[in-house]
Formats: structure tokens, C-alpha cells, sequence
């Protein structure tokens, strides 16, 4: 072997060739490590001398990009020799830190100091306040940092702990953003602004979970969690799949968890524990493992623990759960006399809290981590709430008979702060205002969210559809503006239209006419002809945005899924309003009826117009053999419903069938037979960006 020991950089290139199954050029190993095609250039001199010396060859080939040869088997060998013999020089302590924890936290047994101040390159001295640092992390976690003279380095705990420990770890220096991309694509390819340190810390602290199961968990879950009786959220499916391929990780390695009996035959009688045996049966069966009983109990946990309601839906469970109300009510009392406000009548935060306390009981009855990614904001800019806040969790903890951490209070915080803010901003002179769009919810409640935050003296005292608003209800609930994402023909009190998402624009808007604005402006002078133009373009540009709006907040994509009538559609939503019988018998029309069907090249458009629904939607799936036979046996592989509620079928009929177009020709033709749901998740969600952007540049244009 070679005494010739790369640099960092050099060691970088080397990882990116062992880590490339085909030719990479010189400009993409520059993109990977942030530097300059020169100085990659300059550097592969080093490169092909080292890989030569340790019995390694580079493959070159003009015009295409170069690689190592000797398949898999040489690029495991180069990575051990990388990471065993050579240096990861990292010259920030906390960065360090984490990686120290990693090697401690898998470490079965003692490690030498030499070994950690040889693989980092740091001294004796440097390395023993990391460990500090080190140990005092793990001390909330009930693990123990052992050091012993002559035998070396080790942590000591449950394997429980162990657990929590690591995903802590994961949770605490990865943004929800990085475990999307974990999910969707194993982190490989990922792009990024990190540095080459920052994205060697980062993988590393991937090596705490099974990297390589991810993908078929994705797939499992996809199949089983159609027996669930509710849909899991996207952060609790990630969750629970982050969970899983550590789970499978420690059992590999012989780490086996236990649980209390008596809290494992309560698990037994959730729900949840029938669905948690299939996730656990089917894992068992795809990476040949063995699923103890104990760790089905801990998923059964996490799926319980995960499970939310929304507080607009007033769900029936939820109101027969009273326990939750008390506790609820007392606690707002408790906020009520230290903030010195009236919060007693306030019936959303109630029905909120209710919703929030409930899964968050359940996981601090399970002992199960609460994180919260705004604790240290949330203490800083709103210090009053918080300590209040506290105040109010004595409830919570004189029920429980437990503490309650920071992170739990900081959501109550947050809950009560924005209460209290709404409350004493009532008391001031307020524009009583309407927020419309054109079904009522979706668009318009994101709308009067971002009104609420940038208006302080708007008070949004309703949203309606547009179709709703009447001249009596105006002038029965003393109305002074009608804030709508699409204009309102015949408006009684002052109409203001605004892009959905509420732009800079839409908001001097809004401050010109409240502020500024003559109210007795007639309904002739404001619909004259020389802001027709404007008047169409915005109405346009505030269907589209709305349209989009309601596709990200529905969008089915069931790559592993065909169908070809209406049953097979209902049987994909089993627990949705899309498995109403009215519903089944709109798709059977759009599914039956040419004049529905867009035929493109590789796909067919099906335009689903409904009564039932309020929000427009999309299914993407393949397209099943009854469906292609009906239509002539055409090479068509992928089908699109699009699902519109039937008051827009006409007004929307140029939207719907340009972004139809849309998808079919920048999405559908480019999927191939392997693609993966999650793959087409974030490629839907990319075009629906490029869209929206090219959308925003044609609106402005015309307003120019």
C-alpha cells in the first residue's frame, strides 16, 4: 500500500468514484465536492497515483467521463480503505462531535482513544472534550459514556435508549426536507448548497438506519396503509419508515428491544396492532429477518402516537373524548388569568388544542419523544407565551403524573400566543372582511391565514365559496370588503382580487384600497373598459393559482395501480369520499364517455366532473386492460383523472385541459415501467413548480 495519504479533497474524489456505478465527467465531480473544473483537473493527478499505487484502476474514456474499474467489489474495498487508513479531518468540533456519536452509538464494544484520534486526526486533548461534549448529550437519553484506562471507550444503556438516542440524533441535524429526499431517493444525487464536510456529516449520520431498505419499505407501507382507517400525514409516514430501517439496522445486528409486557397486551387491543403485524409480517418476508413481538409493539406505538385530527373537521371520535375537553378547558383557564385576556369563548382554540393534546397524550403516555423544530424560536421571540405556557402544562403534568418536556409546551405556546394575538387585536378598530374563493375552502383558507398574518386589523369574520355570498348576508353582518381569489360579479360592498398565495403585489393592492380607497367607487366605474384587460387577466391568474392550489392539496400518484372502471377507482380510497357511489358513477361517465377522454400519445386524460367533491384533484395510475381495449387497444400506458367539482367544468374547462396537456406531455411520456411513487412524487411536485413559474412570467407579462 502506498504512503502517499490524499488530502481531503482527494479522499472526496475518491469516495464520489466508489460511490458511481457508471462514467462521471470531470464537471459533475466538481459540482459533487464545490470546487472548480481546474483545480478537479489538477487533482486527478493524485487521484490515478494513489488509486495505481493501491492496486486500483481508473477507466477513462474521451468525451464521456471516467470510473473505477473492478465493479462493486473494488469500490467496497476502496471505501474501507478510505475510511480506515486515512484521516476525516474536521476542523469544527460540533461537526466532529456528531460523528463521534455515530461511531459510539454503533460501537458494540470498547474502542481505543488511538483508533478515534487517528480516524479524526486530532489529538488526545481535542478528543477528550468532544467526548465531554459527547457524554453530555447522551446523558438525556439515560446513556452512559464509559471510559476506562487501558480498555477504552464505550456507551452503556437499554437499547431502548440506544434508539431514541439515534433517531434524536437524526432528527436533530437533518431537516424534514433531507428525510423527504432520504425517502425518495436514499439521499443519492441529492442536490445541495453543503459543503463537502457538511454532506460527509450528513451521510454520516445516515449510516445510523438501513439506507438500503428504504425503498421497500416505501413500497410496503404504500400497499398496507390502505387498511388504516385514516391516511398517515407525510411526516408520520416518514417517521414511521425512518423508524423502521433503524429497526431493521439493530436487529440485523443482533440489538434487540424489549417492552414491558403489561404495556405490550394494552398495545394488543389498539387497532393499530393488526396493522403493525402486517408491517412486520411483510418485512420479515422481504429482508429475512425475524420480528419479535416487542418491536411490532413499538410500531403499534408509533402508529398511535402518529395518528391527528383536524380541528375543522369536528370529528365524532373526538368529541365523545371528554377527558380531553377538561383537561383543555382548565388549562385555557390557567392561560386566561396570566395572560388577562378572554379566552374562554374561544371555541377554535379549544377544538385545537383538543386536537393537538390528543396525540401528544398518547405519546407521552407511551414515553415516546415530542420534537419540536421551533423550540429555541419559539423561546425567543415569544418568551411571555412560553413561561404562561408552563404554567398551563402543570395540568398536563398533575394528569399525567409526568413531566412535560420543552418541546410539548412550546406547541402549546404556540397555540396560545396566537390566541391571545388575535384576541387583543379584536379590541382595536378592525375592516370586517369576507375571504372568498370559488369552492370555500382549500385556496381561501390559506389565503385568510396570510391575511391574518400580514393584516392585523382585517377581521375575517367567515369564508364562503364566491358562489355564497349574497347582498343581504353583506349587509346583515355589516361587511366592509370582500377580500376573493376570483372577482365577484354585482359585489354590494367593495371586492378586492388577490392571487391566492397573497404576493407583494396583492398586498399594496390591498393597502391602496382599505387605506386609501373612496368606498362609494360605483360598480360603473370600476368595471370600465380600460381595466377589462387587467380585470381578465387577474381573474385568469387567480383560477389557475387556485386550481394548482387544490391538485397539491389532492394528487393520487398509484404507480403500482391500475384501473379501468370505477370499481377499481373506489377500491384505491376505500375510507375517502371518492368511494361514494355518486363519485364511482361520475368516473364511470368520464371513464365511459369519449367526449371526457383526451387521448395523448403514451397516456389518456379522463375529466371527472362531480357534484360531490369541492376541490379539483388528480389520480395518476396506470391505465388498466378494460380501459385500453375499450379505447382500441391503443399502446396507452398511463391514465390521468382529473377530478373537478362540476361548478367549474365550464369556467375552468381551458385550465383543466391545458394542465392536462401539461402533465401528460412533460410527465407522463418521460416515466419508466421501475419508476417508484416516490420518485413521481417529486417529480409531479417539480413540474407543478416549473409550471407555476412559467405561469406567473405569462401573467405578468400581460400586465405590462
Amino acid at each position: 500500500m502506498s504512503n502517499f495519504i490524499p488530502g481531503f479533497r482527494l479522499k472526496s474524489i475518491l469516495l464520489y468514484l466508489a460511490n458511481s456505478a457508471s462514467l462521471v465527467t470531470i464537471n459533475q465531480i466538481a459540482d459533487e465536492i464545490g470546487v472548480s473544473r481546474r483545480t478537479v483537473l489538477r487533482d486527478m493527478q493524485g487521484v490515478e497515483k494513489w488509486l495505481k499505487e493501491n492496486g486500483f484502476s481508473l477507466y477513462k474514456k474521451s468525451g464521456k467521463g471516467v470510473m473505477l474499474e473492478g465493479g462493486e467489489e473494488a469500490a467496497k474495498r476502496l471505501v474501507s480503505i478510505l475510511n480506515e487508513k486515512i484521516p476525516e479531518v474536521v476542523n469544527i468540533p460540533k461537526d466532529r462531535q456528531k460523528m463521534l456519536l455515530v461511531e459510539l452509538l454503533q460501537s458494540k464494544e470498547p474502542v481505543k482513544l488511538y483508533y478515534y484520534t487517528s480516524k479524526f486526526g486530532v489529538s488526545v486533548s481535542t478528543l477528550s472534550n468532544d467526548l465531554d461534549k459527547v457524554e453530555e448529550w447522551l446523558n438525556k437519553y439515560n446513556l452512559t459514556l464509559v471510559r476506562k484506562a487501558g480498555l477504552g471507550v464505550y456507551v452503556s444503556g437499554t437499547e431502548k435508549d440506544f434508539r431514541r438516542a439515534m433517531i434524536s440524533l437524526l432528527h436533530e441535524n437533518l431537516s424534514e426536507e433531507d428525510l423527504v429526499r432520504l425517502v425518495k431517493n436514499a439521499v443519492t444525487g441529492m442536490e445541495t448548497n453543503e459543503n463537502i464536510t457538511q454532506i460527509t456529516v450528513r451521510n454520516r449520520l445516515l449510516n445510523l438506519i438501513d439506507r438500503n431498505s428504504i425503498g421497500k419499505l416505501e413500497n410496503i407501507l404504500f400497499k398496507l396503509e390502505k387498511t388504516l382507517p385514516y391516511r398517515l400525514v407525510e411526516s408520520a409516514r416518514i417517521g414511521l419508515m425512518v423508524h423502521l430501517a433503524l429497526a431493521i439496522k439493530r436487529i440485523k445486528n443482533n440489538e434487540k428491544i424489549s417492552i414491558d409486557p403489561a404495556l405490550l397486551e394494552q398495545l394488543k387491543k389498539l387497532n393499530e396492532y393488526l396493522f403493525a403485524k402486517d408491517i412486520a409480517q411483510e418485512v420479515a418476508e422481504q429482508f429475512n429477518i425475524e420480528i419479535p413481538e416487542d418491536e411490532i409493539g413499538y410500531i403499534t406505538m408509533h402508529l398511535n402516537g402518529a395518528r391527528v385530527y383536524n380541528s375543522t373537521m369536528r370529528d365524532e371520535n373526538l368529541n365523545e373524548k371528554k377527558d380531553l375537553f377538561d383537561i383543555a378547558n382548565e388549562m385555557i383557564k390557567v392561560a386566561e388569568k396570566e395572560f388577562g385576556v378572554n379566552l374562554t369563548e374561544n371555541e377554535k382554540l379549544l377544538y385545537d388544542l383538543v386536537c393537538h393534546l390528543d396525540p401528544a397524550l398518547r405519546r407521552l403516555q407511551m414515553d415516546l419523544d415530542i420534537r419540536n423544530p421551533l423550540l429555541d424560536k419559539l423561546k425567543q421571540l415569544f418568551p411571555e407565551a412560553y413561561k404562561i405556557s408552563e404554567r398551563a402544562a402543570q395540568v398536563l403534568k398533575n394528569r399525567m403524573a409526568t413531566e412535560i418536556p420543552e418541546s410539548e409546551i412550546g406547541y402549546l405556546a404556540m397555540h396560545f400566543g396566537a390566541a391571545v394575538e388575535k384576541n387583543r387585536t379584536e379590541a382595536k378598530s378592525k375592516y370586517r372582511i369576507i375571504v372568498a374563493c370559488p369552492s370555500g375552502i382549500g385556496s381561501s383558507r390559506l389565503l385568510s391565514a396570510r391575511l391574518e398574518k400580514e393584516f392585523k386589523d382585517l377581521e375575517i369574520i367567515d369564508i364562503l365559496a364566491t358562489s355564497d355570498i349574497s347582498r343581504e348576508y353583506l349587509i346583515e353582518n355589516n361587511v366592509d370588503y370582500v377580500i376573493s381569489t376570483i372577482p365577484i360579479e354585482n359585489c354590494a360592498v367593495k371586492n378586492i382580487c388577490v392571487n391566492p398565495l397573497l404576493m407583494e403585489e396583492d398586498k399594496k393592492h390591498i393597502k391602496q384600497i382599505i387605506y386609501g380607497a373612496d368606498r362609494i367607487l360605483t360598480r360603473h366605474e370600476a368595471g370600465s373598459s380600460g381595466t377589462k384587460g387587467l380585470k381578465d387577466n387577474i381573474r385568469n391568474a387567480a383560477n389557475y393559482s387556485s386550481f394548482i392550489l387544490d391538485i397539491l392539496n389532492n394528487n393520487y400518484l398509484l404507480v403500482n395501480s391500475e384501473i379501468s372502471n370505477e370499481k377499481d377507482f373506489a377500491s384505491q380510497f376505500p375510507t375517502s369520499e371518492y368511494s361514494d357511489p355518486l363519485v364511482q358513477a361520475a368516473v364511470k361517465e368520464s371513464l365511459t364517455n369519449k367526449e371526457n377522454l383526451i387521448l395523448h400519445d403514451h397516456c389518456v386524460v379522463a375529466i371527472c366532473s362531480l357534484k360531490k367533491i369541492t376541490e379539483s384533484g388528480i389520480v395518476i395510475c396506470r391505465a388498466g386492460e378494460g380501459l385500453i381495449n375499450k379505447l382500441g387497444g391503443r399502446a396507452l400506458n398511463y391514465l390521468i383523472i382529473l377530478l373537478v367539482p362540476e361548478r367549474l367544468k365550464n369556467s375552468h374547462a381551458g385550465i383543466i385541459k391545458d394542465f392536462g396537456d401539461y402533465i401528460s406531455n412533460n410527465l407522463i411520456i418521460k416515466l419508466s415501467d421501475s419508476e417508484s411513487t416516490n420518485e413521481l412524487s417529486e417529480r409531479f411536485h417539480n413540474l407543478i413548480k416549473e409550471l407555476y413559474a412559467a405561469k406567473l412570467d405569462e401573467w405578468r407579462n400581460n400586465i405590462i
